[in-house]
């Protein structure tokens, strides 16, 4: 199961006091998360900043632009492709009990995954359910 207070954790963020966490993402997300976390993103999937700005569908030059200005938050449909990975990111880290573990697993060719890297295909949601069923199954012991 992911929880979604090490998914904030993850990328920077916490649930203000008296707040729930799943709370405190939905508001993060629609207002826009720092877009620093593109750069935690990347230290945790053990990637380039280019390659998440890929997978959460910005160019370079935009992606460079939000993080010279700082605070600038990262648009809605952004923050929330960049929340998608940091979940399932904290759901591998999970199941797979290690962060270098996870970082190689998203890496590697899945043969449940038709022999495609898992970090390949979260650049969608249909891919990353995808990727989140195989983790699921590698937690309840279901081996495909």
């Amino acid at each position: 199961m992911i929880n979604v207070a090490d998914t904030l954790h993850l990328l920077g963020q916490r649930a203000p006091k008296g707040k729930s966490a799943e709370r405190a993402a939905r508001e993060l997300v629609r207002k826009g998360l720092p877009a620093r976390v593109i750069d935690r993103l990347a230290e945790a999937f053990g990637i380039t900043s280019d390659e998440i700005l890929s997978l959460v569908g910005l160019s370079r030059a935009t992606g460079y632009r939000h993080k010279a200005r700082g605070s600038t938050g990262l648009r809605a449909v952004h923050s929330d492709r960049a929340f998608r990975l940091a979940r399932v990111m904290t759901l591998a880290q999970s199941v797979l009990e290690d962060d270098r573990n996870a970082r190689e697993w998203f890496r590697e060719p899945n043969r449940a995954l038709h022999g495609e890297r898992p970090i390949d295909l979260l650049d969608t949601e249909t891919g990353t359910e995808q990727v989140v069923r195989v983790l699921n199954q590698l937690e309840y012991g279901i081996y495909s």
